[in-house]
């Protein structure tokens, strides 16, 4: 399998052990092997893998740890579609970052990324944010939506539409409808 712009990505099916490694860029690590199922009939599905968890490492760098209830690849859409996301990213310096939602669209050509429903996200430094949706452009390196976002942290409570923040949390913006509560 290819992942276009530089990044080739290999994966082999480990049968006797019941296991998916994706390797270069991620580790992909699978509980069960490729299932049967409804969304296999979908133009483009190549695969349903359950219990899915994928490692980005930098060298022997950690840098972020997602996993998945259900994956399905669609190479037609070029496409990884993640049920239940709890994904964690670690940045030197920076507090460790845990997100969660229902559902995430990974492109395979960009490894952008969209997270849906229940979207939240929780802060190593007690900051919490909770949103609909969520995307990250991976060439900018930054977060945004234009849903409705609300941040909490100790002392206070933004509530504002249209977000952008890159991975350092004192850099985030909300362009409409901003109100704030300090306590």
């Amino acid at each position: 399998m290819t992942i276009k712009k530089g990044l080739t990505v290999v994966i082999i099916i480990m049968v006797f052990i019941g296991s998916l490694y994706l390797v270069n860029r991620y580790d992909l690590a699978s509980n069960l092997m490729v299932i049967p199922t409804l969304e296999m009939r979908e133009p483009g599905v190549s695969m349903v893998l359950k219990g899915v968890r994928i490692l980005e490492k930098r060298g022997d760098k950690m840098l972020s740890d997602i996993h998945a209830s259900k994956t399905i690849i669609n190479d037609e859409k070029m496409e990884i579609q993640l049920v239940e996301v709890n994904s964690t990213l670690y940045n030197p310096g920076q507090p460790t970052v845990n997100i969660k939602s229902d559902l995430g669209y990974m492109d395979k050509n960009t490894n952008n990324l969209r997270l849906m429903g229940n979207v939240v996200v929780l802060s190593e430094d007690g900051g919490t944010l909770v949103t609909d949706r969520l995307d990250w452009d991976a060439g900018k390196k930054v977060f945004t939506t234009d849903s409705e976002v609300t941040i909490k942290g100790t002392t206070f409570r933004l509530m504002g539409k249209e977000m952008e923040s890159s991975l350092n949390p004192k850099d985030l913006k909300l362009d409409k409808d901003v109100h704030a509560i300090f306590y």
